[in-house]
């Protein structure tokens, strides 16, 4: 199995890099944030209704919310939107967020904040029910899968999903720098290998893409590596899905102190959505 896989013991925030605290982020997203505002980088067409994969309960908004936006009745899907009833000890990203008390059922709260933006996106939405990985620890109770088996059971649901689900095109991440993001990534690209008949789209997270250029090239690279290529297509921005997306962005009340100036990156950046193509035929050839 690819090495991918998130490591079961990696300490992580919730949006942040392993390692890495609020001010990073905060430093890196103020540096960049002009800069993205003249990027020309074109967003994907796809067809009129949609499927897409989300890491966490507010990716979709931030990374594509113009793009949903234009494809009403779309239908989203969170994968890590599950975790333990009651949260305590808070892990570092629910406190940074300072919206949360010990003891809080902070999944039912951030699923009903999803829901109000998936309206607002006009799509219907579903979460799955595998933990955020801040929450996969032993001081929060978690026996579930872990590293390459949990990979497996979420590509797994999402094959599931694309077979059930009647939509003209699949959305699905990038995986950029967080191990939630790149396990998610990995168990749709098995799926779209699976599946190869399927209208495969790929979206670039942000603020992640434009935050930390670095590891979106690493997650290209992991793309290519299996053998994919992602080809750009058009705008989808108009003055009506902006306002839609800042919308649905605000929903997510609960997030927006910990992603600062992340919030307002995501919404001036140009939307990063490429059409996935099969580069070769194995992996493996040249």
């Amino acid at each position: 199995m690819s090495s991918l896989s998130p490591s079961a013991h990696e300490p992580v925030g919730r949006h942040l890099p392993p390692g890495s605290g609020n001010g990073g982020l905060v430093a890196r997203v103020k540096g960049r944030l002009l800069r993205s505002l003249a990027r020309t980088t074109v967003v994907g067409v796809a067809p009129r209704r949609l499927g897409a994969v989300s890491p966490h309960l507010d990716d979709l908004a931030l990374s594509c919310g113009n793009f949903l936006a234009a494809h009403p009745g779309s239908s989203l899907a969170t994968v890590f939107a599950g975790g333990p009833s009651r949260v305590d000890p808070l892990p570092s990203w629910d406190i940074t967020c300072g919206a949360f008390q010990p003891g809080d059922d902070v999944v039912r709260i951030r699923r009903q904040e999803d829901l109000r933006a998936a309206e607002i996106l006009g799509a219907a939405t579903r979460h799955l029910v595998h933990w955020d990985g801040q929450y996969r620890e032993p001081d929060h109770g978690y026996t579930g899968p872990e590293s390459d088996a949990l990979v497996q059971q979420i590509a797994a649901d999402v094959k599931v999903m694309v077979q059930q689900l009647d939509v003209d095109a699949w959305l699905i991440p990038l995986g950029i720098l967080h191990p939630d993001h790149r396990a998610v990534a990995l168990a749709c690209l098995e799926v779209a290998t699976a599946l190869p008949d399927v209208e495969w789209l790929v979206y670039e997270e942000l603020p992640y893409a434009t935050a930390f250029p670095e590891h979106r090239d690493e997650a290209i690279g992991r793309l290519q590596g299996r053998g994919f290529a992602v080809h750009p297509g058009a705008d989808a921005r108009t003055p009506r899905n902006e306002e839609a997306k800042r919308r649905a962005v605000d929903a997510y009340r609960t997030q927006l102190e910990a992603l600062g100036p992340g919030v307002e990156e995501a919404i001036a950046t140009p939307e990063r959505i490429g059409r996935l193509v099969c580069r070769l035929s194995d992996p493996g050839t040249t």
